[in-house]
């Protein structure tokens, strides 16, 4: 990215834009993978809120920090790791995150593809222009160059009829 333009802003070459496409497509694959991940959390979340839920049978009763707890929920936990609440919500977190900063790329790159777009259309504006007022050039020398060659057969006739 080359800041070419008196005010700052930054002018975007090609290259740029599809970097910035890559680096996009990647942020989205990953977003996938943190989407699945957190759909897969929110099951064991769930799971884990119904174990919770569950009246305990008599004689029973469960100690929620004893290791045998922790190892039966990390059994149906995805990856086999227990997740604690507050580490799932930081996961979660993370993807909101993640999902933000994709929105923000998304946006960066089509911002980034209109301003390409108008400076292109400009671009074409001017040549076209640049391109018309040539072709008038040429026309008028075109025009130009025919009286001149009139005006110079003219003057050969006379000359040819004079000298005979």
């Amino acid at each position: 990215m080359k800041d070419r333009s008196a005010g700052g802003v930054p002018e975007w070459s090609v290259d740029d834009y599809k970097r910035l496409e890559r680096a996009l497509e990647e942020k989205s694959s990953e977003l996938v993978i943190w989407k699945e991940r957190a759909v897969a959390l929110e099951k064991v979340v769930e799971r884990i809120r119904m174990i919770k839920d569950k009246p305990e049978p008599t004689g029973l009763a469960l100690d929620r920090n004893s290791s045998r707890d922790s190892d039966s929920f990390s059994n149906s936990s995805a990856g086999g790791r227990h997740h604690t609440l507050e580490e799932l919500d930081q996961i979660v977190l993370q993807l909101e995150q993640l999902e933000r900063r994709d929105q923000e790329l998304q946006e960066v790159v089509l911002e980034a593809k209109r301003q390409t777009d108008l400076r292109l259309e400009a671009w074409k504006a001017k040549w076209v222009q640049v391109v018309q007022r040539k072709n008038a050039e040429i026309h008028r020398f075109q025009i130009e160059l025919e009286k001149l060659m009139d005006a110079v057969d003219k003057d050969r006739a006379r000359m040819e009829a004079s000298m005979k």
